[in-house]
């Protein structure tokens, strides 16, 4: 699969949700890149981590997404975003099905905290995983990373 023209694509699909909200999304992709991976689990993953962005984002926010070879075997895509951010202790509790963040009474968002637990399931499915860590250059909010490897492990009978 062509994985800049497929992030891409599902990009632009989102973008008009994006926008609506005051935010935008800009794209850092590794052109040529190429990867054995489900199309479907791939938009998936993206959108999940699309819609926390600007679920949880402020309006005004650029959402970054990145996608490049990671090692010789692996590539990442990442969602970064200026939200409110991940607390260290909740980094890997927030990959729980139906686990929410509690927020301040005014960041009170709908949802069912299905969203990122679908992500980690799709990523290990396939051979990888998910983390979260802080923004870059110490801005506030949260990059999502998904390491998947570049060919698909097939396993027997499948």
């Amino acid at each position: 699969t062509d994985v800049v023209t497929e992030i891409e694509e599902i990009v632009a699909g989102f973008e008009p949700l994006a926008e609506a909200q005051g935010m935008t999304i800009t794209t850092r992709l590794r052109p040529g890149l190429v990867a054995d991976v489900d199309r479907s689990a791939l938009r998936q993953i993206l959108l999940n981590l699309l819609d926390n962005a600007v679920r949880y984002g402020p309006r005004g926010q650029t959402v970054v997404v990145a996608a490049a070879p990671a090692t010789e075997d692996t590539w990442t895509l990442e969602v970064s975003d200026a939200g409110p951010g991940i607390p260290p202790a909740e980094r890997e509790r927030i990959f729980d099905p139906y686990y929410r963040l509690a927020r301040d009474a005014g960041g009170a968002v709908g949802g069912t905290g299905i969203g990122l637990a679908v992500v980690r399931r799709l990523a290990t499915e396939h051979g990888g995983d998910v983390h979260v860590a802080p923004a870059g250059d110490g801005a506030t909010g949260a990059c999502f990373v998904v390491s998947l490897p570049l060919t698909m492990p097939h396993r027997g009978g499948e």
